[in-house]
């Protein structure tokens, strides 16, 4: 890919800032924007504004720098959340500002910021807040939704985006009957501190790069299978006995060690399912977002929602099965792996939303009850031998 636009010119101290203060599963689908900048300018400097609590994986990860986290609580513009965000930044000046982020607020901070260029989604009320606005290209994954503001430091982007339109039979990157369509390389999720995880888990390294908590794992000479039950939304949650059927056939098929993971709010329910499998552990509320991600790239399997879960196993490189209930593959956020399968149920009520909810509006929550163990266990079987071991 060429430098970027007008004068910039790639050198060491060539500056680049990422805005994005959106959820996890956002912040991990822009990995391939962020290899993207790393390789265009890969002795520059690379600085991202996200939301607090997800930062230290990517910087755990090597994708950047340096990384400011902002409490989505406060707003950026009082005085105490903006002197602290000035002076991590050091007053400097970017040579480039990319903004994924498309609220207002966000626009107003970045209108603030001092950067020769800024490049941010072509909305109404933005046009004075950024240099360069792109249209967001609502029928393709969420992935290269984010790689489109690249295109006016280098059209070669846009031929890459159409390329992939012109493959998709459906919007979010669907081919025949509802399969995915393949993730281009030069686009894909995979982390490279991850990668070599991986490598090293299944050429049966002496030495396996990986935090103590997960050693035990990545030593394992079984299969282990991750589950990952939990949902900032209820409505967006497999049922209880769809995972616990799904993991207590896999352990007494292939002898699996299940390993159930969730940030610290979903640890009742991960160990009420880790309880009832055999040969199951929960690591919820454990392990840090970079350690989790260790977990996925020694992994064998994931099982999950329509979460933030599935984009990182997406980055580890571990194969996917993810079940899909009030959301749809068209909204953008299908699993960007080409080891992933989909289970999902065609109901007239679906989507219900564009996040999930509390409840659902039938009280029926058939979009996931529908959904039972044997369908799943029979995704799995879709994933090729090479791709996984169970």
């Amino acid at each position: 890919m060429s430098g970027a636009p007008g004068s910039l010119a790639s050198t060491n101290q060539f500056s680049t800032l990422v805005v994005q203060t959106a959820f996890l599963g956002d912040v991990l689908l822009g990995i391939p924007l962020y290899k993207a900048l790393r390789a265009q300018n890969p002795k520059g400097r690379l600085t991202l504004i996200c939301r607090k609590g997800v930062g230290s994986f990517f910087k755990d990860a090597k994708l950047f720098d340096e990384v400011i986290e902002v409490a989505k609580s406060d707003s950026l513009f009082k005085p105490s959340s903006l002197s602290i965000i000035r002076k991590s930044l050091s007053g400097q000046e970017f040579d480039l500002v990319i903004c994924p982020h498309e609220s207002f607020r966000t626009a107003l901070f970045v209108s603030r910021l001092r950067s020769k260029c800024k490049i941010g989604y072509r909305r109404l009320f933005n046009f004075f807040a950024f240099h360069k606005r792109v249209k967001r290209p609502l029928e393709l994954p969420e992935a290269l939704r984010q790689l489109a503001l690249l295109e006016p430091i280098d059209p070669n982007w846009k031929l890459l985006l159409n390329d992939f339109t012109l493959k998709q039979q459906a919007r979010g990157g669907q081919g025949l009957s509802g399969s995915l369509v393949t993730v281009p390389e030069v686009a894909s999720l995979s982390v490279p501190a991850l990668q070599e995880i991986r490598t090293a888990k299944f050429q049966n390294a002496n030495s396996i790069p990986v935090s103590t908590l997960i050693e035990p794992f990545a030593d394992a000479k079984d299969p282990v299978i991750v589950l990952a039950p939990g949902s900032v939304w209820p409505t967006k949650m497999w049922t209880k006995t769809g995972f616990i059927e799904t993991a207590r056939e896999l352990a007494k098929a292939r002898s699996a060690i299940t390993v159930v993971m969730g940030s610290k709010e979903e640890r009742f329910l991960c160990e009420e399912i880790a309880n009832a499998i055999p040969n199951a552990i929960s690591l919820a509320g454990r392990t840090s977002l970079f350690e989790s991600a260790q977990l996925l790239a020694i992994a064998d399997l994931l099982i999950c929602n329509d979460s933030g879960a599935m984009h990182l196993g997406a980055a580890a490189g571990v194969p996917i099965v993810s079940v899909f209930g009030p959301t749809v593959l068209e909204f953008g956020y299908r699993p960007w792996s080409n080891q992933a399968a989909v289970v999902q149920v065609p109901l007239v009520c679906r989507p219900c939303g564009k996040h999930g909810a509390e409840r659902c509006p039938l009280g029926t929550h058939d979009c996931m009850k529908k959904i039972s163990a044997n369908d799943v266990l029979k995704a799995v079987q879709t994933l090729t031998p090479s791709e996984t071991s169970v």
